[in-house]
């Protein structure tokens, strides 16, 4: 929860910058006619992200117990849509394709077993609240991965709580979010090479997006 939990700090950080910068905003708000894209949230999105990757495979074997610590990188592509709802309440739903890279690592105590995080996919919603430019936002998501263990892949279910913050580029249907997230999955029970044992897998994501707004 590491990188979950860094990201709720910076969104509070960002959070509290952006309402002082709100405040003046209003103070000059008669003075400057507002706009569409000034004010509305409202709309459909293409979202690319990326960042760093840290997961944990907890494998239990016959020799024992053993945490097996991964890390790497990931990519991603969302698309979703947003609506406000009542006064400065946000409400989307989204699905996103990603993948992730070199997040592997391999079971000593198994003698050839190697845990290799690769595709993953998810189908989620989010609600956040308008501050000014910025949106800061919490989602949830039924997430699915696919996993290689020693060659053959295994998909796995679960689920994921994530937060993040997202700021308008100014004069342009360009936004730009850090987000954090956290998932966790079923165990998957494998026979590999006459060896039995039981991995259950969680993974922390902390990255940048960047998403486009077009306008129809």
């Amino acid at each position: 929860m590491k990188s979950l939990k860094i990201t709720a700090s910076i969104v509070a950080l960002l959070s509290a910058s952006c309402l002082s910068a709100s405040a003046s905003d209003l103070l000059s708000l008669k003075d400057t006619p507002a706009t569409l894209s000034d004010i509305n949230w409202n709309g459909c999105y293409f979202s690319a992200g990326g960042g760093a990757t840290f997961a944990k495979s907890h494998v239990s074997t016959a020799a024992g117990n053993i945490d097996l610590g991964l890390s790497g990188g990931n990519f991603d592509g969302r698309i979703g849509c947003d609506r406000t709802i009542g006064k400065g309440i946000l409400f989307g739903v989204f699905g996103e394709l990603g993948g992730l890279r070199d997040v592997n690592g391999t079971v000593n105590a198994v003698s050839g077993t190697s845990i290799a995080q690769r595709y993953n996919w998810k189908v989620g919603a989010r609600t956040g609240v308008e501050i000014g430019n910025a949106m800061p936002y919490v989602l949830a998501a039924f997430t699915h991965e696919d996993v290689e263990i020693s060659g053959p892949t295994k998909g796995l279910d679960g689920g994921t709580v994530g937060a993040g913050v997202e700021i308008k580029i100014p004069d342009s249907n360009w936004r730009i979010a850090l987000e954090g997230s956290y998932s966790v999955f079923e165990d998957a029970n494998l026979l590999v090479a006459g060896n039995k044992f039981k991995a259950s897998n969680d993974e922390e994501k902390i990255g940048l997006r960047l998403s486009w707004y077009p306008k129809f």
